[in-house]
């Protein structure tokens, strides 16, 4: 097992990843694990997304290696190998930059040249502003959580939190279809990682954003192109932008425009931060998807996915909590019941019925039923 800090009933806490959830080591490689929770909305044509390319940093956010990257099925993962030749640095940094075909990504791992193993939750994404959906992915956390910046509180996880959590997933999209405005992420595996059965320091997941822990960007650029980014300023949120490959950082030569919204105060608030700017977020027009995702987890909510502002993805429904949230215009609706046969979403039918008892005009028609229950 390997103690990854991840997300818990909203706060900072440790997840248990099993060595299955790790690549295998590789010969002067880093080797990094990506999953994928969902495929963009072409799904059923191109039921595909995939990562684009890889690089790998130092410590000193100096590049040490990169590679290009490989398809990725709806749920699957793949394991991408990034040579290091003979340079047997640590790779502290990685950015993951994804195709045209978006992926929602639940979770990432690391397994360094020196057989170190890291890992990293898409829950972090999501509380730093980004595009996000649920996931049918399942972790484990201890029997602790970390509830208190000063450490001296911990309280005992529920019964069901600790049998198992499901993380939600980060959208990654090269083309920024559907107002997916990370086309590259970019983590530091050490800022996920602990030896500890708690999280030390501020336990809001918000702390996690920007330098050094998680940070986006619209895109890396094409291959020919040699510039990257080599740090944060960490006196502003403002990445700086290197055009040469001398590894000098310079805080004057930056781009802004590549910084992507990033969330440091509240999630889903109405401002966000950008290349140190307060300004105020419009809402997303949500894009039709002709899939519904059914679900029975108790850690999935139809009512929060309709609530967020910055959720995206397939229409939804909750069977715990017995709703169902329409993706495209964010109404939520109760499920139809043997009492209730208006104002509510016929689960058997697919068809939104009316309060006068109508089915609703332009219904959807759902092209594919992802089941979430039968792993539930």
């Amino acid at each position: 097992m390997s103690k990854v800090i991840g997300v818990i009933s909203g706060l900072l806490g440790i997840l248990q990843f099993s060595m299955d959830n790790f690549p295998k080591k590789q010969s002067n490689s880093c080797v990094v694990r990506v999953s994928t929770g969902l495929a963009s909305s072409g799904g059923l044509e191109n039921p595909e997304g995939g990562v684009y390319k890889v690089h790998v940093f130092n410590q000193n956010q100096e590049r040490i290696g990169w590679s290009n990257g490989k398809f990725i099925s709806n749920g699957g993962f793949v394991d991408i190998k990034v040579d290091q030749g003979s340079n047997r640095q640590q790779a502290a940094f990685a950015t993951i930059e994804a195709t045209a075909d978006g992926i929602c990504i639940p979770y990432m791992s690391a397994t360094w040249v020196d057989e170190q193993k890291y890992g990293w939750v898409g829950d972090i994404g999501s509380y730093c502003g980004q595009k996000w959906y649920y996931s049918n992915y399942w972790v484990r956390p201890p029997v602790f959580l970390h509830l208190s910046a000063t450490n001296h509180f911990l309280t005992m996880l529920s019964t069901e939190q600790v049998a198992n959590t499901q993380p939600r997933c980060t959208w990654v999209d090269r083309d920024h279809s559907h107002g997916v405005k990370a086309g590259m992420i970019m983590v530091h595996w050490p800022s996920f990682h602990t030896n500890d059965n708690w999280v030390s320091g501020d336990p809001n997941p918000r702390s996690k954003c920007g330098y050094p822990g998680f940070r986006a960007y619209k895109n890396w650029g094409d291959a020919e192109v040699t510039e990257w980014w080599k740090r944060d300023d960490t006196n502003t949120t403002t990445p700086a932008e290197i055009t040469n490959d001398d590894g000098v950082f310079d805080p004057n030569n930056f781009d802004g425009s590549k910084w992507v919204e990033t969330d440091y105060t509240s999630g889903d608030s109405s401002s966000v931060v950008i290349a140190g700017r307060q300004i105020i977020k419009k809402r997303t027009v949500r894009k039709l998807d002709p899939r519904l995702v059914i679900s029975n987890s108790p850690f999935h909510k139809a009512s929060e996915l309709c609530e967020s502002e910055t959720s995206f993805g397939p229409d939804f429904v909750s069977l715990v909590e017995g709703m169902y949230c329409n993706m495209e215009t964010s109404e939520l609706l109760p499920l139809c019941t043997e009492g209730l046969q208006r104002g509510c979403f016929h689960l058997e039918q697919k068809t939104h019925v009316k309060r006068d008892g109508v089915v609703s005009e332009g219904q959807k028609e759902y092209e594919h039923i992802l089941d979430w229950t039968t792993s539930n």
